[in-house]
């Protein structure tokens, strides 16, 4: 049931703001469900327990529009306008700031900066705090336009107001926090993928040859590095068009990573080429990786749509020299794929 619920409340297809606008929605309408019994039991006057009630039905329907009908944007805007109105009306007839009804504002405001943003945030906490001013200043030079509640009855609302107003402001406030860590998170990540392949993209790359290059400096190991690109591949993009070579591409990407250890590098280099980097391998044993992954290439052509796509591929290798400069090793390499293209493709070359 709680996992259900869940689910129901934060659908990850959802954009951060509309899943919080859900959690606030199903929140208050239990807020103003548990607010309309307390009013019973405290003998509220009947003006506040309908109200409350009123409430407790908006709630409900308008979180069933926000998830159901997915027309959240509008809801967040209505419920914003809405809420200060309630807030404002409670906080008269409810005791005013004496009674705890100020903490609801900053319940509010934690409302405000977890579903909006920008300018949109700004102005909805300023009316927030311009309508408690406002609120301030009126009960303190009209205090008779203000229902005074008794004793028990305040110190009941102080209570309720305080457990839900602060801790729902504390949990939602956490909650946007840590989504706004996870996409901040999961765009990093996005930065430095291939977004056709799903491999590392060059700047992946530079960044586990730089951590690699870090280790190299207090450990003395060696590693290798084979540079590949995809014979005739603008042949097969002009032949069969580029739907086509994106598949081409993709399919590689997987039958060189099936040719790889646990612990090697496999990332897109950029076009039709791609970059392995091969820790504790000198350059004997990157040769024959390359020619492994030479031969798994060429027996194995691609299907696509009642088509067969032969494919090879030609390959640079080079066992990382520590005299040289990172760079100066990847044009070697690169100079070592180039060769073998000149001399007819489908072959591997390592780097002098």
């Amino acid at each position: 049931m709680f996992s259900f619920l869940t689910r129901f409340l934060w659908d990850e297809s959802f954009e951060l703001s509309h899943r919080i606008l859900n959690v606030v929605l199903f929140s208050f309408a239990i807020f103003a469900s548990i607010a309309s019994i307390a009013n019973y039991f405290t003998k509220e006057p009947l003006i506040v327990q309908v109200f409350a009630i009123i409430f407790v039905i908006y709630f409900a329907i308008t979180f069933y529009i926000a998830r159901v009908k997915k027309r959240w944007k509008f809801i967040a805007h209505l419920t914003i306008w809405v809420s200060f109105f309630g807030i404002s009306f409670f906080y008269i007839l409810d005791g005013g700031l004496f009674c705890g009804n100020g903490y609801f504002f900053l319940m509010e405001i934690a409302v405000i900066i977890s579903i909006f943003k920008g300018k949109q945030r700004i102005f909805y906490i300023s009316v927030a705090v311009i309508l408690l001013l406002c609120l301030l200043t009126i009960e303190f030079s009209y205090p008779r336009f203000f229902h005074h509640l008794t004793r028990e009855q305040c110190a009941t609302n102080i209570f309720l107001s305080f457990i839900m107003a602060t801790f729902f402001s504390i949990f939602l406030l956490v909650l946007f926090a840590s989504q706004l860590e996870k996409q901040k998170n999961a765009i990093e990540v996005l930065s430095k993928q291939d977004y056709l392949t799903g491999l590392l993209n060059r700047r992946g790359i530079f960044e586990k040859l730089e951590i690699l290059l870090a280790s190299l400096k207090e450990k003395d190991f060696t590693f290798s590095i084979i540079l590949s690109d995809i014979d005739n591949f603008k042949k097969i993009n002009d032949k069969f068009g580029h739907i086509t070579g994106d598949v081409v591409l993709k399919e590689v990407a997987k039958l060189i990573a099936l040719s790889l250890r646990t612990g090697d590098i496999l990332g897109r280099w950029g076009g039709e080429e791609f970059i392995i980097i091969l820790p504790h391998a000198n350059l004997q044993s990157a040769i024959e990786v390359a020619e492994r992954i030479k031969e798994k290439l060429t027996s194995n052509p691609i299907k696509y749509q009642n088509m067969l796509i032969n494919i090879s591929a030609t390959f640079g290798v080079g066992e990382y020299k520590k005299e040289l400069s990172l760079n100066k090793n990847l044009t070697l390499i690169d100079n070592a794929l180039y060769k073998g293209k000149s001399e007819g493709k489908n072959r591997v070359i390592a780097s002098n």
